[in-house]
């Protein structure tokens, strides 16, 4: 052997470069080859074609037809090629016209970018959004169609756009409620972690009462987003689970004791503050936030959230044990002043004057005195309307209702509770009594409590069987009451059904209904 290793090493070594030379060759002729073995396959297939059949003529025109063919297909590849890099120039300007609100030049742009082939579908959803903006409407339903099918999930923001405006319109029916869910299941199962998605759908199930799904769907909201955090939180107490509600409250008032310093001009962080300390029953606190807040702004939406806190906390005072009557009274009586015509105050300041206590009297002279002094007239003749005729001083009260409902005359707590003093009353008048009431239920049809008012009165006026229809309809819904199963006795009395009768009269005179 000649030479000492380390020298036969540096020789191999040497020698790489050229071999990595060669190999790259091979690498790029290899293509080449394949096609030159393609042309050879091609014409062998030809040669015997020819040797069977008489195509002298194409033989000799066969190579200016591979010519031919080989130049279309480098045409076509490099413009397919050209319009591609276009289509996504042209993207790329109508993003720009976009985001600068040029909304007529984005739809000429993604129009072009469409026509050069692009099958984009974020170029599509960009259209829609254009289109929308320059008032086609036409078009942008159409595309939204396209985008996000009800048969199946597509494309996220368009499935996203469509859920969001069929919730943002409000009033919406069992249907559409079913329609939006369905196009923001099909967000997520696209973008799972689409944060807007899991509101919109958690602010639904809140509102369809599905509080597990909507506790599942907020806790992935946002953390920074208060408004669904104390949704949140309000769901959660819905569960019975107080101690999470609490802590998510307790989050918000922490994130939010310096925002309202820092930014005291932002109403909201004023009411988020004052509804956080409310959810943890800090009533105390909230109402100190929100006159605060009123010395800054004097808002309206600052005025109903103090009158609603003060309404939360007299609930809190009257269910003690025993009840605190003459505290309760006094918020409810700040809140009249503050938002006089606040019809959750009814319910409220009724409870107080049925008390038989100290409150009593005081409430009552408050009310008089709003009449005298023309503070919430219409609902300070309602509730002492409403009293006097449950305390059998039917004279007043009459005028009182009679009073309220000139006042109120849209008002359908009034036009119920006066058709239902002209129909339990002597002499009554059950004719003037239906036509209030019926226009009560032609403006809410759906509110059973107004539909057993009006059982009582056909009933009064014996037509039994349609009574009958609208009081076991609230027997259903509203449950045992002695005045509904009063009505249904005197009504199948009255229809010759004497055993049905004796047993709704029986529920009636029960001790304790």
């Amino acid at each position: 052997m000649t030479g000492s290793p380390r020298k036969r090493k540096l020789a191999r070594t040497a020698k790489l470069p050229g071999k990595v030379l060669i190999f790259a060759l091979r690498i790029l002729a290899y293509p080449f080859q394949l096609a030159g073995k393609g042309v050879f396959l091609l014409g062998m297939s030809l040669v015997e074609y020819c040797r069977s059949r008489q195509t002298k003529p194409l033989l000799w025109g066969l190579p200016a037809l591979l010519v031919l063919a080989g130049s279309s297909y480098l045409v076509t590849v490099s413009q397919s090629h050209t319009q591609s890099q276009l289509a996504q120039k042209y993207k790329k300007a109508a993003q720009g016209a976009v985001t600068s609100s040029h909304w007529q030049l984005a739809v000429l742009l993604l129009e072009r970018c469409i026509e050069l082939g692009s099958r984009d579908k974020e170029v599509l959803f960009e259209l829609a959004v254009a289109s929308e903006k320059m008032g086609n409407e036409d078009r942008k339903r159409l595309i939204l169609e396209a985008l996000a099918p009800e048969s199946h999930a597509s494309h996220a923001r368009a499935h996203l756009w469509k859920a969001m405006s069929i919730l943002n319109a409000g009033n919406i029916s069992t249907e559409q409620a079913r329609e939006a869910e369905m196009h923001l299941k099909y967000t997520l199962s696209l973008e799972p972690e689409d944060q807007i998605a899991h509101a919109y759908l958690g602010e639904l199930y809140f509102a369809l009462d599905l509080m597990p799904a909507a506790i599942e769907h907020l806790r992935q909201t946002e953390r920074t987003n208060t408004g669904f955090r104390l949704k949140l939180a309000k769901a959660l107490l819905r569960t019975g689970d107080k101690l999470s509600a609490e802590s998510v409250a307790e989050e918000i008032v922490r994130s939010l004791k310096d925002e309202v310093l820092n930014d005291p001009q932002n109403v909201q962080i004023w009411l988020d503050l004052a509804e956080a300390h409310t959810l943890l029953e800090q009533f105390e606190a909230a109402s100190k936030i929100l006159q605060d807040g009123l010395v800054l702004h004097d808002q309206p939406k600052l005025r109903d959230a103090l009158s609603m806190t003060w309404i939360l906390w007299s609930d809190q005072l009257l269910a003690k044990e025993p009840p605190n009557y003459e505290g309760a009274f006094e918020l409810l009586a700040g809140g009249f002043v503050n938002t006089p015509n606040e019809s959750l105050l009814f319910d409220r300041m009724l409870k107080v004057l049925k008390s038989k206590s100290v409150a009593t009297e005081e409430a009552e002279e408050f009310l008089t005195q709003n009449i005298v002094n023309g503070v919430a007239p219409g609902l300070s003749h309602l509730i002492l309307g409403t009293y006097l005729f449950e305390v059998n001083r039917p004279d007043e009260a009459g005028i009182h209702l009679d009073q309220a409902f000139k006042l109120l005359p849209n008002g359908p707590i009034v036009a119920n509770n006066l058709a239902w003093y002209l129909v339990r009353t002597e002499p009554g008048d059950p004719e003037r009594a239906l036509k209030i009431i019926e226009l009560v239920i032609s403006n809410s049809p759906h509110d059973i409590e107004y539909q057993d008012t009006r059982g009582h009165i056909l009933i009064h006026l014996g037509r039994f069987q349609e009574g009958i229809r609208d009081l076991e309809k609230s027997l259903t819904t509203l449950g045992s009451r002695k005045s509904t199963h009063e009505g249904l006795a005197k009504a199948y009395e009255g229809l010759g059904l004497s055993d049905l009768a004796k047993r709704h009269q029986k529920i009636a005179v029960a001790p304790g209904e």
